[in-house]
Order: structure tokens, then sequence, then C-alpha cells
């Protein structure tokens, strides 16, 4: 009893140190830009948007705790950008793409989305969805790959802040890309 005690109170020290640091607070306020003013995320009830930011909050631990963290934080940047891809190019509009980095891109149409539904029938996650609600209309798969794509964006571009402030070693190390 008593040493569950003590690694909860230092489990406490160590997370209240860590939000007072420059990259607490960069995520801190990382976190309010998706949640609070930018992103689809902010229509989240509170208990979802708790949700994602308790995931997120487990997934920087885990890379922060990893042996060799900056490898981890590699590994999660690339199963997440593939997981976005994947999803950003069924439910990107053709008037979307106009409007975004992809416009210069020949390999993403914007086209995809109108065949969502046999498309999803390629994709893990949507064949999942759809397994577990057949009800579901093309119109509520774009938004629910929209959703998906908004939270992949926060990880990514919380790892990148990771990746930005904790990581300034590896930054200009010879062999390093």
């Amino acid at each position: 009893m008593a040493f569950g005690l003590i690694d909860r109170f230092a489990q406490r020290r160590a997370m209240s140190k860590f939000n007072r640091s420059a990259i607490g607070q960069a995520l801190r306020q990382h976190t309010e830009e998706y949640f609070v003013t930018r992103s689809v995320l902010r229509n989240f009830s509170a208990d979802a948007k708790q949700d994602v930011i308790n995931q997120f909050g487990t997934a920087i631990a885990e890379i922060v705790l990893a042996d060799d963290p900056f490898l981890t934080l590699r590994k999660k940047l690339g199963a997440l950008v593939h997981e976005y891809a994947d999803l950003q190019v069924l439910c990107l509009l053709p008037e979307e793409r106009s409007d975004l980095h992809f416009a210069e891109s020949p390999y993403i149409s914007g086209e995809l989305n109108k065949h969502i539904f046999s498309c999803a029938q390629h994709n893990a996650e949507l064949k999942e969805l759809l397994w577990r609600e057949p009800d579901r209309t093309p119109q509520s798969l774009t938004v629910y790959s929209n959703v998906r794509c908004a939270r992949s964006l926060y990880f990514l571009n919380g790892y990148d802040i990771l990746r930005r402030l904790g990581f300034k070693d590896f930054e200009h190390a010879p062999g390093k890309d």
C-alpha cells in the first residue's frame, strides 16, 4: 500500500515537472489549438476529447520511456503517416484538394471519395467499421475518415513538437535523414 502511494506521488511529481518544461508547455498549447480553436476535434464531447488527449499522453510517455526513444518516435510517425494517408485519399473531396497542399500532386485526385464505399473494403479500419455498422452511408464514412485524419494530424504534429524540442541532438547528426 505504501509503495503504491509513493509511486503515485513520484509519477505526479514527474508529470508536474514535464508539464512545466518547454515540451510540456508546447504540447499543452498544441492540444488547446486542436481541441478549442482549430480542428474538427473541437466539436467532440468533453469525454471524447479527454479520451483522445489521454491516448496521446500515453503515446508520448511510451516514446519518452522507451529504450530508444528516437527509434520509437520514428516507428510511431511512420505508422501514423500511413494511417493518415490511407484515410485522407478516401475522404478528400475535389474542391478540398485545390485548397490544400495536394493541389500539385498528380497522385491525389480527390475523386476516390465518390467511391468511398467500395474503397472501404480495402481499408482495414473502414472495413471493420462497416462490418460493425452496416447502415453507414458514404457521407458518414467521409465524416468518420475526416475525424480520424484530424486525430492523426493532432498526434503527428504533437510528435513533431516532441522531435523538435526533445531530440535536438539528433537533428544534425551525420548520416541522419
